[in-house]
């Protein structure tokens, strides 16, 4: 899920809370509240200033960084290029950026390895003032929605050839009976409280 914290301007409290475990099992869970919040990116080359709208993200007041997961900014139709231009044999100007539309274009940097671009938190003045605003996230967003794996799944056949679109049935939320929702959720739970460890 998403994560902001100090530089972020809190817009909605959503009265929810998450329960969210640390990097190692040896720490306690933390729970976390879920808001809607707004950033500010400025055009380095422009000046121009756009509010960035992030939807159902984890608050942690302390943390100095922004965290979205690329797949949930390609949910909402984002392009998303987060391969480096080092890394492309004839980079273009929309590598290695975020791309909303021909009006945005928010090229990344490198710090180290990870991908970034810079924001900082708004003034109330800014956030009532400044009409260019873009939706970094959907307005729902499930992460053990098992539709995403199903649908993935789907894409190659036995063999591992990608199978016609044509033949490809696309599987939304709606279509999984509520009793093997509630069993994945279960399943992911089970793993996370056994020894068992997963690496991707």
């Amino acid at each position: 899920m998403p994560v902001v914290g100090v530089n972020a301007y809190i817009i909605r409290d959503s009265g929810r809370k998450a329960s969210v475990t640390p990097y190692s099992p040896e720490y306690d869970a933390q729970s976390l509240p879920i808001v809607d919040a707004i950033v500010l990116y400025q055009d380095n080359v422009f000046g121009k200033e756009y509010l960035l709208l992030i939807c159902n993200a984890l608050y942690v007041p302390t943390m100095e960084h922004t965290l979205i997961p690329p797949f949930i900014l390609r949910e909402k139709g984002i392009q998303v290029r987060d391969t480096a231009k080092i890394h492309v044999k004839d980079p273009g100007e929309d590598d290695h950026a975020i791309v909303f539309d021909s009006m945005l274009r928010i090229p990344l940097s490198l710090h180290g390895i990870f991908s970034y671009f810079p924001v900082r938190k708004p003034t109330e003045e800014e956030v009532n003032s400044i009409e260019e605003v873009y939706m970094l996230t959907p307005n729902d967003f499930n992460p053990h929605d098992p539709a995403y794996a199903l649908n993935e799944e789907q894409m190659l056949d036995w063999k591992g050839d990608m199978v016609p679109e044509c033949h490809r049935q696309r599987v939304i939320i709606d279509d999984i009976p509520d009793y093997l929702w509630k069993l994945q959720v279960q399943l992911v739970s089970a793993i996370k409280n056994s020894n068992t460890s997963i690496s991707c």
